[in-house]
């Protein structure tokens, strides 16, 4: 029996090893990213066993992962990992540069996004690129500088700065505007400058009619000339005042609306009516009609005298007329005769009126009265447009009193060339020089030497506009300019011009002809040959020489 169970155990103990034996390497390594390549897949390993190792999609490992299976499990004969494949560094795409958005280096399946620079948009739908096992995904993406829209054609508007042949309109490129013709003004600002957003840095002007508001109004003033509701007042449109009846005038009875927006005097108002009590008492004389407590004025009372009365005539007396004196030695005036007076120096009259003695009721007046006021020089604020002044905030100036005149860039003073003027005030109320800047303008000099003019004679140019033009034939433009540019001192280049070149026609040659036709005018260089009629040769070189040609030939008869 025990022998019996010795058997059985040794029996078993065989069973188990061999099973052991014929299958060692059961677990199989553990490769992160790869599997077992086919040639060397099995179900079952044994001692001696090759097994190879191939990395996942998008992976690499160098040499081949290989392993040997043992008595001991596993064994690493060429060790190695799967790490993700390295890619080709992307394409630098012009104006634009790119950022990894997924991945931490340039390997299998990273991606990329491309930006533009500043001033430059993407023209490309597809912005990114991924990574793959031989190349790039996608086209590479596209940069184009951002450009601002053309301004809109307007017929009123000059506009200055736009490329040629219609090009985009970059970044950083400034366009002016202006306005032609008189009685226009410029709607924002003159000058734009397309930002690197693609954006134009303002709204796009317009020219507007100059105009001028109608100011408040006293309620009882009379307007001659006011347009229909919301109708706008042009340069040059008048107004006319005058008052309700028992009010006066204060002020003038007309304004102007001028270039710069503005009426050249305030608008005038009207007095409230003070009107006249209980008329005076006149000794040996009554009122004609009842009397009333008031009157308005313009209204008149009537005197007759009580019997035995008669009404003498009103007389008024010489006046003393501060800063100023009466001319002549007379003492009273009879009604309607003139008062001759005389300012001192530096006042002037206030009314360009002579007085007269005029009958006011019971009593005489002069009408108007005699007043001397000083002499002074007004400055119209706010200037117009290209102009400034200093001091700025003073409207009136005695005599002997500067303002500095500044114009504007493109406007002049005095002289074309010049932009700043001292104007003083003189004696007699005026300046001694004008007070308003002139923009720099250049006519159609209506040369004799210029055969086309890319203007009507009409038209005047802006300071640095140009114009194409072309000299007459014979003549060359200097520096073979092909325009002229609108300086303050006129029209360059200077001469537009330059004096004949080249040869006229050539001279005629005794017993000779011009083989070719003949032209009115030859460049320098240029050749005429000569042939001789018959029975004549041509001998040695002579000169013969005029005005514009040098020839030198001769000819002589053959025996």
């Amino acid at each position: 029996m025990q022998l019996s169970l010795i058997l059985l155990f040794l029996q078993l103990w065989v069973i188990v090893d061999v099973s052991l034996s014929q299958n060692v390497c059961s677990m199989l390594p553990d490769v992160p990213h790869a599997f077992v390549s086919e040639d060397s897949k099995k179900s079952e390993y044994q001692q001696g066993d090759i097994l190879y190792f191939t990395c996942e999609t998008g992976y690499v490992s160098g040499p081949t992962i290989t392993y040997v299976c043992t008595t001991d499990g596993w064994a690493t004969v060429r060790h190695g990992k799967c790490s993700l494949k390295p890619c080709e560094l992307p394409d630098d795409t012009p104006n634009g540069q790119y950022q990894i958005i997924h991945g931490d280096d340039f390997v299998f399946g990273t991606i990329i996004k491309y930006m533009c620079n500043e001033g430059y948009h993407m023209v490309s739908k597809v912005d990114t690129r991924t990574c793959l096992l031989n190349k790039w995904t996608n086209h590479l993406p596209i940069c184009e500088p951002l450009s601002c829209a053309p301004p809109p054609a307007d017929g009123g508007v000059t506009v200055k700065g736009l490329p040629d042949n219609d090009g985009p309109i970059l970044a950083d490129r400034f366009l002016t505007f202006s306005c032609d013709g008189p009685r226009k003004y410029l709607n924002g600002s003159s000058e734009l400058i397309c930002g690197t957003n693609g954006e134009w840095s303002s709204p796009f002007p317009s020219c507007e009619d100059i105009t001028c508001k109608a100011e408040v109004m006293h309620p009882h003033l009379i307007v001659t000339g006011l347009p229909s509701a919301n109708e706008k007042m042009k340069q040059g449109h008048k107004l006319q005042f005058q008052c309700g009846r028992g009010y006066s005038l204060e002020g003038v009875k007309e304004v102007e609306c001028l270039q710069t927006g503005q009426w050249n005097a305030r608008f005038p108002t009207c007095s409230a009516p003070v009107g006249c009590g209980r008329p005076p008492v006149l000794e040996g004389g009554d009122i004609k009609d009842s009397v009333n407590f008031r009157y308005d004025h313009g209204e008149r009372v009537e005197y007759v005298c009580q019997s035995y009365y008669t009404l003498d005539d009103v007389k008024c007396t010489a006046p003393v007329i501060e800063n100023g004196r009466v001319l002549g030695n007379i003492s009273e005036y009879q009604e309607n005769e003139i008062l001759r007076f005389q300012c001192n120096d530096k006042f002037k009259p206030t009314e360009n009126r002579s007085p007269t003695c005029t009958k006011i009721g019971l009593r005489a007046e002069w009408s108007p009265t005699p007043l001397c006021e000083p002499i002074t020089c007004s400055l119209t604020l706010p200037p117009i447009a290209g102009t400034s002044y200093e001091p700025n905030s003073r409207s009136v100036f005695s005599p002997g009193d500067t303002v500095t005149v500044t114009c504007a860039e493109t406007f002049w003073i005095f002289t074309r060339a010049d932009t700043v003027k001292e104007v003083t005030c003189k004696d007699d109320g005026t300046w001694d020089e004008s007070l308003v800047c002139q923009e720099v303008t250049c006519a159609n000099p209506r040369d004799n030497l210029v055969d086309y003019w890319g203007q009507h004679y009409w038209q005047t140019k802006k300071l640095d506009d140009t114009v194409s033009y072309r000299c007459r034939a014979g003549y060359k433009t200097t520096d073979g300019r092909k325009e002229a540019t609108c300086r303050r001192d006129g029209w360059t280049p200077k001469p537009l011009c330059q004096a004949p070149v080249g040869c006229g026609r050539p001279p005629l040659l005794a017993d000779g002809d011009i083989k070719d036709s003949v032209n009115f005018r030859y460049d320098h260089g240029e050749r005429v040959e000569y042939v001789c009629q018959s029975y004549y040769t041509l001998d040695e070189p002579c000169t013969v020489e005029d005005s514009h040609h040098t020839l030198m030939m001769q000819t002589s008869r053959t025996p």
